[in-house]
């Protein structure tokens, strides 16, 4: 990286705020004719509380309006992606050892360029009575360009993909933070809330209007379980959408036919009517994508003790339970979920959703379907401090300054629906297109810890 910076700040009586940045950065990991990128930025903010009119309200002890906009950029891609590379390969020859060469594996492109954002901001922060109620509000749009990506390649290139800067993605939002003071004496009380709303669509894509993606998964025979959709937002499940379990010969004739039906065994939703289970009736099962995330935190003061608690939460998004499919996969080579006691048992137990054990279910589990898919929403105890400070001037210990103890702890709980191990997860934490995956993810540590902490 080589980067060169610019910024320049305006006051104008404390009332008039204005910034102008710029920066140009260059990246090694682009072609030489656009290594570098140039991104300026302008904010602007008003206060009006160095208004008369405002000052004389009394109660409003600061309001500040502000806007900003400016471009940045992204260049994380792996290094050398410009650069055609050469891999070694081995030749058998009649019956001689192998011989050892080298062919080109990888096609370069040396135009791939920095990929850009466009954002503009504006939003307010008012304090009221005496610090007792702060707010702060944003409201945001942004639009993503010149995405880069990895395109598939036509099999007579001899390649499979290669980057390149295709497609616009666009997230806007709201956030707005409230902290406020509950309570003074003799308990000092003090809460702050923030909650984030932000929606995203694919604008553009290329020449493709869609790609189905997350073909890497072994548990799924190279069956994609994801798509990207120009006007759809990024981290879509797709699949067939599950609509019960078939009974008896009966519903066995009506069903739609997929060439792997059977009484005991999943029965999909025919979408175009045409009788046949088929690609066609593939759709989108779900999205990894929250509604709203946010926090809330609490802290109490008491004399010399002090206790902070922090949770976390997420609403809407859901999650791809692969470590569920596995556990209700019944092969008898792993250990399976408590769900399969109750799978279909004809003339035993018919009224369940799970499907019945058996070779013919084998292909069953291997599909995509909106089984997997569940509800990821959770509110989570991420902290928990308890603390005392020792009165160490009360004590006359003059060679000390202060003294604190303190027990703390993290991941303490998690109320969720989700079956796994835990909500917040995702197998793919590299890709910005795969998301809300789970299989068998380790979950977030509980963490305790007792200190103390002393100055001199």
């Amino acid at each position: 990286m080589l980067s060169y910076l610019f910024r320049a700040n305006y006051n104008y009586r404390s009332k008039l705020l204005f910034t102008f940045s710029s920066r140009i950065d260059g990246s090694s990991k682009f072609g030489k004719n656009s290594k570098y990128g140039f991104f300026p930025s302008a904010a602007l903010a008003y206060r009006l509380t160095e208004e008369e009119f405002i000052r004389n309200l009394g109660f409003i002890n600061e309001l500040k309006l502000r806007v900003s906009a400016g471009i940045t950029g992204n260049q994380e891609i792996p290094t050398f992606q410009t650069l055609s590379v050469m891999g070694v390969r081995r030749y058998a020859f009649s019956n001689t050892a192998p011989a050892i060469g080298l062919v080109p594996t990888r096609v370069g492109n040396p135009d791939i360029k920095w990929e850009t954002t466009k954002q503009i901001d504006a939003g307010f922060d008012v304090e009221l009575f005496s610090g007792r109620v702060g707010l702060t509000a944003d409201v945001y749009y942004k639009q993503t360009n010149d995405l880069l990506l990895e395109v598939r390649l036509p099999y007579s290139s001899g390649f499979e993909t290669t980057f390149q800067n295709i497609g616009a993605v666009e997230n806007k939002g709201l956030e707005l933070a409230l902290r406020t003071v509950n309570i003074e004496s003799p308990v000092r009380w003090i809460t702050s809330f923030n909650i984030s709303f932000n929606r995203n669509k694919v604008l553009n894509f290329g020449e493709e209007n869609e790609r189905f993606t997350g073909t890497d998964y072994n548990l799924f025979k190279g069956q994609a379980v994801s798509i990207i959709r120009v006007g759809e937002p990024v981290g879509n499940f797709v699949g067939w959408i599950n609509d019960g379990i078939i009974r008896n010969e009966e519903e066995l004739q009506a069903a739609p036919k997929s060439g792997n039906d059977f009484v005991g065994g999943r029965r999909f939703k025919d979408i175009n009517g045409d009788g046949v289970l088929n690609n066609e009736d593939r759709v989108i099962i779900g999205n990894a994508l929250p509604d709203f995330t946010g926090g809330i935190q609490n802290t109490f003061k008491w004399k010399n003790f002090d206790l902070d608690i922090l949770f976390q939460y997420s609403y809407g998004n859901q999650i791809y339970n692969m470590t569920q499919l596995e556990l209700e996969f019944l092969n008898g080579r792993q250990n399976n979920s408590t769900t399969v006691l109750d799978r279909f048992q004809p003339g035993i137990n018919e009224d369940t959703d799970v499907a019945r054990a058996g070779a013919p279910s084998y292909i069953d589990f291997r599909q995509s379907h909106s089984r997997w898919i569940e509800d990821g929403s959770f509110l989570r105890l991420r902290n928990l401090l308890i603390g005392y400070n020792l009165p160490v001037q009360k004590w006359s210990i003059k060679w000390m300054q202060n003294a604190r103890v303190y027990l703390s702890g993290q991941n303490l709980w998690v109320w969720t629906k989700y079956r796994g191990y835990d909500p917040e997860v995702n197998i793919n934490p590299q890709s910005n297109t795969l998301l809300g995956f789970d299989y068998a993810s380790y979950p977030a540590a509980r963490l305790y810890t007792a200190g103390i902490r002393v100055g001199f």
